[in-house]
């Protein structure tokens, strides 16, 4: 009779997500054979799979080490190195997997998987494409070829191979998830909606269907519709194009507002598209917080939030109810400085709508940090005109330091905004 070997249990168990048992198992492996190079692999991915990056980027590097002529050490090297968001030193393992076995599809998709990253969509397709000459039906090669055709614009042949795909092994989670983003981009948020709770149920687990779901839903908004597909669009571009698309932007409106100014005649045009944009640039920037909030209404919406999409909704919704309530207060006092913590606060919702968006480590802390001494300085000024208006109805009566003060304050709000966005794009190495 033929016992199957630790390592088999262990690796059956790992393609089971039973990663608990499937790391005992190797640790046994290892106990027996500490220098096994594929069992230090597998430890690693298992590891990965735990959130443990310190120990997975060791054992990565324990595999590589052990195995310099072993393709799996250098394949599972790279999964924990891109999941640890260091993408030079994914590829470079990327890479060395594919020169040790060019005819292995799965290296070929890690390649894919690491420019998918960098959101170099051409690299990302022809790479898939490499992948797919050795086995056409693979799967991990196919979602990454698709999402790269969605990406480049060629949604139909991205909606065929989704359906190939699927065709061929429905039950895959990550295959309907790809089909639901898809079918977003199509502006299709009901069809969408099928394939990412089918996604949910064939792996609850899967945060990318989760985050379908949370846009599908807000896409019923015909507002939303409109901004959902203008962030599509964006993330479909380059960091580079991103900033050289946001910055033609801004230095259009302020052109538009020199030539109003120098051309009165011309003002009555020209002032209605500097508005437009200013009412747009401010819908970017609050509409994703905002439309959250308004799932925390329904029962559905408010399950399918993540931790921090309810955080920044319940950030986002506290700063509107307090500047609302400052708004009232002023309105009914007619004391001036309340209307300058009603501007405070409802400025303050657009840096607030960027605090989750970066991500963890010091982006976060340098988002924090930024938003905190904004609300310093507001605070300090709007005591300033307390002190300048009492409860008085003085409300323009403005010293040196109040002006200085709401300058430095809105010029805060504009850059930290802007900050937002280059802060989004960093990456923060794990372990």
């Amino acid at each position: 009779m033929i016992t199957e070997s630790p390592l088999a249990r262990a690796f059956l168990l790992y393609e089971q997500s039973r990663y608990d048992l499937a790391l005992t198992e190797t640790r046994r492996v290892l106990a027996a054979d500490p220098d096994d190079a594929t069992a230090h692999a597998l430890l690693a991915l298992c590891l990965m799979n735990q959130q443990n990056w310190s120990d997975a980027v060791r054992e990565a590097g324990d595999a590589v080490r052990l195995g310099p002529a072993n393709p799996y050490a250098f394949y599972a090297a790279g999964y924990v190195m891109l999941a640890a968001e260091r993408l030079d030193q994914a590829r470079a393992a990327a890479d060395a997997a594919v020169r040790l076995d060019p005819a292995d599809p799965n290296f070929h998709a890690l390649v894919a998987d690491v420019h998918m990253a960098r959101r170099d969509w051409p690299a990302a397709l022809a790479a898939a494409e490499q992948g797919l000459a050795f086995d056409p039906e693979h799967v991990q090669a196919n979602n990454v070829r698709a999402m790269a055709l969605v990406n480049l614009g060629r949604r139909a042949e991205a909606g065929a191979t989704i359906g190939r795909a699927l065709a061929r092994d429905p039950e895959d989670a990550f295959t309907h998830a790809n089909q639901g983003w898809a079918l977003l981009h199509e502006r299709k948020p009901k069809e969408a909606m099928e394939h990412f709770r089918e996604a949910l149920r064939l792996d609850p687990t899967l945060d990318w269907a989760r985050a379908g779901i949370v846009e599908a839903l807000k896409a019923h908004n015909v507002v939303y519709q409109w901004m959902l597909a203008y962030f599509l669009f964006m993330s479909r571009l380059s960091a580079r194009a991103q900033w050289a698309l946001m910055l033609g932007g801004y230095f259009g409106s302020q052109l538009l507002r020199q030539l109003g100014e120098a051309h009165p005649a011309i003002a009555p045009y020209t002032t209605p598209v500097l508005f437009t944009y200013i009412g747009f640039v401010v819908l970017t920037w609050l509409s994703y917080p905002f439309f959250n909030l308004l799932l925390r209404l329904s029962r559905y919406g408010r399950l399918a939030l993540s931790r921090e999409q309810t955080a920044t909704s319940n950030y986002i919704g506290a700063a509107i109810a307090a500047a609302l309530a400052a708004g009232v207060a002023y309105w009914v006092s007619g004391a001036g400085f309340l209307l300058d913590v009603t501007i405070v606060l409802a400025l303050l919702t657009l840096p607030l709508s960027g605090l989750f968006a970066v991500p963890k480590g010091w982006p976060r802390w340098v988002m924090g940090g930024a938003i905190g001494v904004l609300l310093a300085v507001g605070a300090v000024h709007a005591y300033r005109m307390f002190e300048l208006a009492g409860w008085g109805d003085t409300f323009m009566k403005r010293d040196w330091e109040a002006r200085q003060l709401l300058t430095v304050f809105g010029y805060g709000i504009l850059i930290t905004s802007i900050g937002a966005n280059a802060l989004g794009h960093a990456r923060v190495a794990k372990g």
